[in-house]
């Protein structure tokens, strides 16, 4: 989905009760992909759910997974990285 301001919301409609886990992260440059450097380290903004930081690589299941129940349920995310893709001239 193309960002639409500084906040978004992202609804997801008739999800079946479970577990599940969120991963974004914002093109900045629409080249289709998550751009990183020469070691791997992303350059462009990128969250999970439940605000799991990267820590030398991505959060695993279990630091991510979060439960939806009957009825409506919300997810917080915040990008991470954004100030890099800001400098890399994106």
């Amino acid at each position: 989905m193309p960002v639409q301001g500084a906040v978004m919301t992202i609804t997801l409609k008739d999800l079946p009760p479970g577990r599940y886990a969120i991963e974004s992260f914002q093109d900045v440059n629409a080249n289709g992909k998550m751009d990183t450097s020469w070691i791997g380290l992303p350059l462009e903004p990128y969250g999970f759910s439940r605000d799991a930081k990267a820590i030398l690589s991505k959060p695993g299941f279990a630091s991510v997974a979060f439960a939806v129940t009957p009825g409506e349920n919300t997810q917080t995310m915040h990008m991470q990285n954004s100030q890099d893709a800001a400098t890399a001239g994106f």
